[in-house]
C-alpha cells in the first residue's frame, strides 16, 4: 500500500510539518512515521530518510496545500516577457512522497530495454523500450515516463511487427498506468493473486500464474504472467511476463496479421544505461 505519511520542510525557517493524507482529507499528527526530512543544508542538499527499496519522488509547492504540491519545473523555463514586472511560484516547502513496499515496475530514464523479436517464419528483428525524459500533462494532475517504442529491421518489416509509437506512463505500488487521449488512463498491468482481472476498453486481462522466466537478458523470478484478450478478435491472446520492480521481460503475441505469422515471441536480451 502507498506510504501516505509525508513530511513537508518550509526551506527558509527550516520547520517541519508531518501530514498524513487519506483520500482528500488533511489530517496533521506527530507520530513517528518512516519517511522524514532531516534537513536542507546551506548547500541546497535536502537530505530525507526512508524504508530500504522504496520509491520516493521530490515534490515542491509554495503554500502548504496538497493539491498545490508539483514534481514539473517546466513553468521557469522559457518566459516570454510581456511587462518590465514579473512573478513567478518557487520551490518554499518540500515533501517526499514515498511508496514504502516499492513500485510496482520502475521505468528508469535514460534506460533502454532492447527485446529479441521472432516470428513463426522465423524473421528476426529487435524492438527498443526507451524511457526517454518525463511529461506534465495539464489535463492530469499526474506525471509520466516517456517510452519510446521504436524496431530494427533489415529489409522489408517483418510480419507481425507492431508499429513505432511513443507512450507516457506511470507506476504506482501495484498498477502501471498508461495515459489515453490526454485525458484518461487505462491500467495497462496489475499486481495481484493469480485470478485477477480487469478491464480496459475491449481489452481483458487476467493474471494467470507466477513464474520464472530465463530470457537472454537472464532469469527473472517471480514474474506475473497476464493473458490479455480482445473483443472482435477471434480471442487470439497475447501474453506478457512482468517482472515486479523492474518491467516486461517478454511477451507472446497470438493476435497478429497475417495469423499464420503467429505467435511472436519478444524476449528482453539486453539493458542499456543506468
Amino acid at each position: 500500500m502507498k506510504n501516505c505519511a509525508i513530511r513537508y520542510l518550509h526551506c527558509c525557517k527550516f520547520i517541519t510539518w508531518l501530514i498524513s493524507i487519506f483520500g482528500a482529507t488533511s489530517i496533521i499528527t506527530s507520530l513517528a512515521q518512516d519517511v522524514k526530512i532531516d534537513g536542507v543544508n546551506q548547500q541546497g542538499i535536502l537530505s530525507w530518510t526512508a524504508p530500504i527499496n522504496s520509491d520516493c519522488s521530490i515534490e515542491w509547492a509554495n503554500i502548504l496545500s496538497p493539491s498545490a504540491f508539483s514534481r514539473q519545473w517546466i513553468e521557469s523555463q522559457y518566459i516570454y516577457i510581456t511587462n518590465s514586472h514579473n512573478e513567478i511560484t518557487v520551490p518554499t516547502l518540500y515533501r517526499i512522497q514515498c511508496w514504502s513496499n516499492g513500485l510496482f515496475v520502475r521505468p528508469k530514464v535514460a534506460q533502454t530495454l532492447v527485446f529479441s523479436c521472432k516470428n513463426a517464419f522465423n524473421h528476426t528483428w529487435e524492438e527498443r523500450y526507451s524511457f526517454v525524459g518525463l511529461a506534465a500533462i495539464p489535463t492530469m494532475s499526474n506525471n509520466y515516463v516517456i517510452l519510446n517504442l521504436t524496431h530494427n529491421y533489415s529489409g522489408n518489416p517483418p510480419a507481425g511487427i507492431t508499429d513505432d509509437q511513443v507512450i507516457l506512463i506511470r507506476s504506482t505500488d501495484d498498477s502501471l498506468f498508461a495515459l489515453k487521449d490526454f485525458n484518461s488512463e487505462i491500467i495497462a498491468w496489475k499486481k495481484g493473486p493469480v485470478g485477477t482481472t480487469w478491464t480496459y476498453g475491449d481489452t481483458t486481462a487476467t493474471i494467470e500464474a507466477i513464474e520464472n522466466v530465463t530470457v537472454p537478458a537472464g532469469t527473472y523470478t517471480q514474474c506475473l504472467k497476464i493473458k490479455k484478450t480482445d473483443k472482435g478478435s477471434s480471442n487470439s491472446p497475447w501474453y506478457e511476463w512482468i517482472k515486479p520492480g523492474f518491467f516486461q521481460v517478454k511477451w507472446v503475441d497470438y493476435q497478429i496479421s497475417p495469423a499464420s505469422a503467429a505467435p511472436v515471441i519478444y524476449e528482453l536480451k539486453q539493458i542499456l544505461g543506468p
